[in-house]
């Protein structure tokens, strides 16, 4: 069903079993001997857990409506209400299954955890973003921060196809990390070439290994790939407190040790969720779309 609302929504039925045996995993370590309240338990973490795995590749109008799905499955006695604003629907999914409700996904501000227990060596994280939204930018602070050994490479031109493939083959042998940055620029060779290299890999790779794959989010991306990778789809956040939470996450902690550097952060921050916002409301005011990265 998924698949009819985007070229980008393919889940196959691998990933559904992967989280099932992670809530299965996670529960065999709890105490809990009463059957009814262990079965609400694991109903609870499976809805959860669906939320923030599926709802991570999804655009955020859908995001809501999946949300608004599995309340109705959730508790099929709950009225849905018609709305007038996004927030109430938001408001609906939050009274069905709390505050802390992952409804919008587990993704970038997740993604050293994604990367660690989310992934493995043969499945690689593919992070979709809308034109002028890079996110190369998060995993290169997160392997900065992590102290692991990236190699990136942008993949606009016919050059970089052997060198692709070679990086790929060293680290997959040594437990590094590899990016492929704008493969949206070389569809044929993703098709071609790279789907086949990563299937190719089986249970082989090193154990620390991880592919990073960036792309614009682009119709021609290719069927295979999209069902062998695990998918971020990065939007700029709705709402200028959104846009100044996730601005200020993908800055490493430590860094916010200076008075002086923090106010700077925010100003910085400030300035970028303005424009963010402003970018919505295109051709008014501006015309074009200028490409303003974190």
């Amino acid at each position: 069903g998924l698949r009819e609302l985007s070229f980008l929504y393919e889940f196959p039925a691998k990933m559904f079993m992967d989280i099932l045996d992670h809530i299965l995993t996670e529960n065999a370590k709890s105490k809990e001997e009463d059957e009814a309240v262990k079965i609400g338990k694991l109903k609870k973490m499976l809805f959860s857990e669906m939320a923030a795995r599926i709802g991570r590749g999804l655009q955020y109008d859908d995001k809501i409506v999946f949300g608004l799905l599995l309340a109705k499955l959730s508790k099929p006695d709950t009225t849905i209400c018609p709305a007038q604003s996004t927030e109430e629907l938001i408001q609906q999914i939050a009274e069905s299954f709390g505050a802390d409700f992952p409804w919008q996904g587990r993704a970038l501000s997740h993604l050293a955890e994604i990367t660690d227990s989310g992934i493995g060596p043969t499945v690689p994280l593919l992070l979709c973003s809308a034109p002028g939204h890079d996110v190369s930018g998060r995993v290169e602070a997160m392997a900065r921060e992590l102290r692991k050994d990236l190699a990136a490479i942008a993949m606009g031109s016919a050059e970089g196809f052997d060198t692709a493939e070679s990086l790929i083959t060293t680290a997959s042998k040594r437990g590094t990390w590899v990016m492929l940055k704008n493969v949206h620029l070389c569809v044929d060779w993703l098709r071609e070439t790279l789907v086949k290299k990563i299937q190719s890999l089986g249970s082989s790779p090193h154990k620390d290994f991880r592919l990073f794959i960036t792309s614009e989010i682009h119709p021609n991306l290719p069927t295979g790939l999209l069902r062998l990778s695990d998918k971020i789809v990065a939007q700029a956040p709705t709402g200028i407190q959104a846009s100044l939470t996730r601005f200020l996450s993908s800055i490493a902690k430590d860094r916010f040790d200076s008075t002086v550097r923090n106010r700077l952060y925010l100003l910085l921050g400030w300035i970028h969720a303005v424009i963010q916002e402003r970018l919505r409301f295109v051709p008014n005011g501006w015309s074009e779309a200028y490409e303003w990265t974190e």
